[in-house]
């Protein structure tokens, strides 16, 4: 989420980040995917819903700077996920499921925003208007 909050990318690009579209040592995330969720049940063989996708437009495939908190917080979560015994390859996504074998899917975002909303009585704010509000405040 904190993603999402200081570079007003979509929940689809944030969960097509792979380790290799994070230059640490630029502060610089690149968007060269999404990832959707969109795909019914009935037309899948297994239960994944998710898959990749190419982005929305063509200015979709750009390059954003990272806060000093986003960047402290990836490399927290790189070694979180090192520490937990993950094999971490610069092609893996960033954010996957539990299992470590598969993508996360990116209305689960959508899901834990809503849950926290109600939780914190925040109304009338989806993720969508903060990408907008964000990328008014960094135009």
């Amino acid at each position: 989420m904190n993603i999402i909050f200081s570079l007003g990318c979509r929940s689809e690009e944030v969960t097509g980040l792979r380790w290799c579209d994070i230059d640490f040592d630029e502060a610089e995330v690149n968007y060269y995917v999404a990832i959707t969720s969109n795909v019914p049940k009935s037309f899948l063989k297994s239960d994944k819903r998710v898959r990749e996708k190419e982005l929305k437009t063509p200015n979709s495939y750009r390059t954003n700077f990272l806060s000093d908190k986003a960047l402290r917080l990836l490399k927290n979560y790189y070694e979180f996920q090192k520490a937990c015994g993950f094999d971490i390859k610069d092609t893996d996504y960033i954010f996957k499921s539990w299992d470590g074998e598969s993508v996360a899917d990116p209305h689960k975002l959508s899901e834990y925003w809503r849950k926290f909303k109600k939780q914190y009585n925040i109304k009338n704010v989806d993720l969508h208007r903060i990408r907008h509000t964000v990328a008014n405040i960094l135009e």
